[in-house]
């Protein structure tokens, strides 16, 4: 290749880089945000599941 191809070709492919870049952090960095958000919901719901179960348990108990 000669010295002008080989610069559009470096410049082609770093352009590709960022554009990949870009893409994994529209698609992959918020799905995985979502994804830590849902796990953290879920072990709150669950946390309150089994509080509000201990909770039933002891009325039944005292009653």
């Amino acid at each position: 290749m000669t010295c002008p191809e080989q610069t559009a070709r470096l410049a082609y492919e770093r352009a590709v880089q960022k554009r990949d870049a870009a893409q994994y952090v529209m698609t992959r960095v918020p799905l995985e945000l979502a994804l830590d958000a849902h796990r953290q919901y879920a072990a709150r719901a669950q946390a309150v599941l089994v509080a509000s179960d201990a909770w039933m348990r002891l009325r039944a108990v005292a009653a």
